[in-house]
């Protein structure tokens, strides 16, 4: 298994959150592949990364699985260096001494019996699940509401069409009088439901993860809504120069 880096609070529900996520972003890249696009994917147990130089940023040159073991990590920058990628990690702390933090983040995890149901506000805003053929709504609020550009934008636009017909990637759509105004996901991973909690329990789920940035007030809401934290986790830039 290779050395571990520091340990995290070995809560019993952080590994079957941590392979629920990778599964996640496996489902994101593959569709990527599937419109067409050069994604470099590495799909192991418990160890998932890849890389794409055309499409620069975390969500298409990340590596998950990493937390807690140095074997892991190496073969990480390893992967970013060989396609000379700027790549990201999620550790457990930072791996070495001027490592590169960008973000923190919590990982939450719940029973499904246990979360707290939200309400929306007395509105007009209704959700729903949009169905397997129906695509381009979903991924333009996204692409908006995360502020993406250039190639990465398309790209989230031209995958919609192979995520949406995967079985286990489940997209929802917040409308205001029929417009489009947010927007939802939950990728099933055997019984355990990433993202959207609301409607875990429907398809199957005794469990839910999520995660949401340390200092933000989705991480405040987690807790509200029954979540308990798992782990916390540090986002690392790897650069050329980064140790291997």
């Amino acid at each position: 298994m290779g050395d571990r880096l520091p340990t995290e609070s070995g809560h019993t529900d952080t590994d079957r959150i941590d392979r629920a996520e990778q599964a996640s972003s496996l489902a994101v890249w593959r569709a990527a592949v599937a419109a067409g696009y050069e994604v470099d994917i590495l799909d192991e147990p418990e160890f998932a990364a890849a890389a794409a130089p055309a499409l620069p940023g975390p969500i298409f040159n990340t590596a998950y699985g990493v937390a807690n073991f140095t074997e892991r990590l190496d073969r990480a920058v390893a992967l970013f260096r060989d396609h000379e990628s700027v790549g990201w990690v999620w550790a457990s702390e930072a791996p070495w001494p001027m490592a590169v933090v960008d973000s923190t983040a919590v990982y939450a995890a719940a029973p499904v019996e246990r979360l707290v149901p939200r309400s929306l506000p007395d509105t007009d805003v209704t959700i729903r699940e949009v169905g397997r053929h129906e695509t381009g709504d979903w991924a333009r609020v996204v692409v908006e509401a995360a502020e993406l550009r250039g190639d990465v934008a398309q790209a989230w636009r031209d995958l919609e069409p192979a995520l949406a017909r995967g079985p286990s990637f489940h997209r929802f759509i917040a409308e205001l009088d029929g417009r489009p105004v947010g927007t939802g996901a939950i990728h099933i991973d055997r019984d355990v439901g990433w993202l959207r909690a609301g409607t875990a329990g429907e398809l199957g789920c005794d469990l839910v993860g999520a995660s949401a940035d340390s200092s933000s007030i989705s991480a405040r809401n987690l807790e509200r809504l029954g979540f308990e934290i798992a782990a916390t986790r540090q986002r690392v830039r790897i650069n050329a120069d980064s140790p291997a």
